[in-house]
């Protein structure tokens, strides 16, 4: 078993809910409210960085979604995730597929995400719509300062009241 990059045993836990028991669940339930917790009290305190990249492999599922923009997917079908689970954690092939299978469905994440990055061939291909997802963030990157930025929300409000 490969071990976990996230401080709150994603791994672990994931490999536990492939036996989809009530206490996994609940462990998820757990990690992930801890994990959103984490995640927002970090990008609180950083509000002078115009742009907050946040990595979260359960951004849909536990509705963290609604805190981010623009909503970038990185998807892969389900025969790649099948084998790439089965390649870096060592799992089965019956294993891999309750894992995938267990997940959100990608058209489901497709619906709710900006950005959509295939992410079904090689290692360069992947690098290639990185480039372009980063240049397209980068030149609407003012959006983003201007609009969100206490600044910005504090002119629209502003704006708003106004027109009353």
């Amino acid at each position: 078993m490969a071990l976990s990059r996230s401080p709150f045993g994603g791994h672990v836990l994931g490999l536990a809910w492939a036996g989809i028991s009530h206490t996994c669940r609940c462990l998820q339930r757990v990690s992930t409210s801890l994990y959103t917790q984490a995640m927002l009290h970090a990008l609180h305190h950083a509000p002078d960085i115009p742009i907050q990249i946040v990595d979260m492999p359960l951004l849909f599922e536990t509705g963290f979604y609604h805190f981010t923009s623009p909503r970038l997917l990185v998807a892969a079908g389900e025969g790649m995730q099948r084998r790439r689970l089965m390649a870096r954690d060592g799992l089965s092939e019956e294993a891999a597929d309750v894992r995938v299978s267990s997940q959100m469905p990608l058209s489901a994440k497709r619906r709710l995400a900006d950005i959509v990055v295939e992410n079904d061939g090689d290692v360069e291909e992947l690098r290639q719509s990185a480039r372009t997802v980063g240049g397209l963030l980068q030149r609407h990157r003012w959006l983003h300062i201007w609009f969100f930025s206490p600044l910005g929300l504090g002119l629209v409000a502003a704006a708003l009241f106004s027109l009353r």
